[in-house]
């Protein structure tokens, strides 16, 4: 440790407010490692500590660049604060450019060598890394919770799937099959698939552990190297996911990893002319400005964005199965998910049975803290978070929606510090309203009673989105024209309640304002052609 060297030489060490001084014997004053500690008095003699602090860790999350763990050039930190009580987590590097810049200095080093390292070794890491994580998995998922909000059950969720997507990306490209074709004899040719690059992976907060999922292992073993960029509030889990791969043998360089804000760390990673793709979970005006800095470069992007996803419930349907999948779907994570339902259309006959069931379901949503037994739903990700839903739903009311359910924030003590609001249901939305145009994301659903299924696909696509869409019915006509003409990246029929959405193997290809590119195995590679005339 730090302190442990310090003394080694000096005989008394001061440490305050992010500066450290040790005075020597011989009257000799320096100052050691700033920003190390923060808001903390640490006093040194004789080599016994005394230390007075503000209620927080020395910080064990750093950021990753070369293989080595390291504080902002700038010694500047942040607190990573738990949304469910606002108490302080840890306190993180808040990295600059220039850390940034190291970063992608290291992955564009680092490509050459990873890129042409066999396929089956870069799958064998990952899968060592797995089975890191898999020990780990009940501490990374308490991180998850912590800095997340969501209960402990669904981030132990959480961590299965990204057990089973590490090994299922490891496996599914130990051979990456190009395309061959002869046209005539002794002449041939093929489409050699290989790596992108450099890839700039900008995480969003709302499944920390799912979207690292999403990324990181399939960007490495398609022979990608990365520079990863965690959302400000939820840096924890994934340092911890990054770091099995450290430990599993991952070379310097090739995953690094920098905590920071977005209009400095992420600015430079997606403007850098030595990273080549970008991909990016988050809201659509972020998504245009990285369209706009990426332009420059034609780099590759994989923009996975906003969306307002339609659940349409048929007379012929399971009504049962489409009351717990429209419950559970929307108000998991706090409705803080980019594929969750937020617009149900019910068909006229079965509208009332469907409404007053929703209601009851949705009643049983116990709020509070993720750590807590029973709870159901933890707080909004943050203050402004809350605020917005609020603003969504006085505008629906405003214009003449019914307030079913919620519609407020929880009473109570244990609800003060947290950013908790109840599930809501409205009915009755204009469908120019803001929970019908924009995408909500926390606990509220909108319920609109229509007449058929051609009705209920024009108001379907009545959305600048285009994310997913969900339909529940027993008629094979129906379903198929649902899939037909609503337009979304991919749809689903007759789905069952999970924590996670199976895409089965597919990678989506994003349409209207949810997004651009596509994702998964496609989105970090690419095929070059090439004829060969063997006479």
């Amino acid at each position: 440790m730090i302190v442990k060297d310090a003394l080694d030489d000096a005989s008394v060490l001061v440490c305050y407010d992010s500066y450290c001084f040790s005075f020597f014997s011989t009257g000799v004053v320096n100052i050691i490692s700033p920003g190390i500690w923060t808001n903390r008095i640490i006093i040194c003699a004789n080599r016994a500590c005394l230390t007075f602090m503000s209620n927080q860790q020395l910080s064990t999350v750093k950021m990753i660049i070369n293989g080595e763990r390291k504080l902002s050039v700038s010694g500047e930190t942040y607190e990573v604060r738990n949304p469910a009580t606002s108490d302080g987590l840890e306190r993180v590097p808040k990295g600059a450019r220039e850390d940034a810049k190291a970063a992608i200095d290291a992955a564009y080093d680092a490509f050459g060598k990873w890129s042409s390292t066999r396929p089956i070794e870069r799958a064998k890491l990952i899968l060592k890394a797995a089975e890191i994580v898999e020990s780990q998995k009940a501490e990374i998922a308490r991180l998850i919770t912590l800095e997340n909000g969501k209960p402990l059950p669904d981030a132990m969720g959480e961590m299965e799937w990204v057990l089973n997507t590490m090994r299922s990306e490891a496996y599914a490209n130990v051979r990456l099959f190009g395309d061959y074709s002869q046209s005539r004899p002794g002449q041939y040719a093929y489409r050699k698939i290989e790596p992108i690059g450099v890839c700039g992976v900008l995480l969003p907060f709302n499944n920390p552990g799912i979207q690292w999922a999403c990324q990181v292992p399939v960007g490495l073993v398609t022979g990608n190297t990365l520079v990863i960029k965690p959302a400000s509030t939820t840096p924890l889990a994934e340092y911890k996911l990054l770091e099995a791969l450290v430990k599993a043998g991952l070379p310097a360089g090739v995953a690094n990893y920098v905590i920071g804000p977005g209009n400095t760390v992420g600015e430079e990673i997606v403007a850098s002319p030595k990273t080549h793709m970008i991909s990016l979970t988050g809201e659509n005006e972020t998504g245009v400005k990285i369209m706009q800095a990426a332009a420059p470069e034609m780099k590759r992007l994989s923009l996975n964005l906003g969306g307002s996803d339609p659940l349409v419930v048929c007379d012929d349907g399971d009504i049962a199965a489409a009351i717990s999948f429209g419950v559970h779907n929307r108000f998991r994570n706090t409705g803080q998910g980019c594929m969750c339902v937020k617009r149900v259309f019910v068909f006229e006959g079965v509208y009332e049975t469907y409404l007053q069931k929703y209601l009851e379901e949705t009643r049983k949503w116990t709020v509070g803290n993720g750590l807590s037994p029973n709870v159901k739903m933890g707080p909004v990700h943050t203050a402004n978070g809350r605020a917005t839903t609020e603003s969504q739903v006085k505008n629906a009311i405003g214009g003449g929606a019914k307030l079913e359910a919620g519609g407020r924030r929880p009473e109570g003590k244990e609800y003060e510090k947290g950013f908790f609001y109840l599930p809501t249901v409205l009915t009755n939305a204009s469908y120019e309203s803001k929970v019908a145009q924009q995408e909500t994301f926390g606990p509220v659903v909108p319920i609109w009673k229509v007449k058929d299924i051609e009705e209920a696909i024009v108001r379907a696509n009545d959305s600048p989105f285009g994310l997913t869409g969900t339909i529940f019915t027993s008629d094979l006509k129906k379903a198929n024209k649902f899939v037909e003409e609503h337009i979304s990246s991919f749809n689903r029929v007759n789905p069952v309640p999970s924590a996670i959405t199976d895409f089965e193997g597919f990678g989506r290809i994003y349409v209207k304002k949810s997004g651009y590119g596509t994702e998964g195995t496609e989105a970090y590679t690419r095929k070059r052609p090439a004829v060969i005339n063997a006479h």
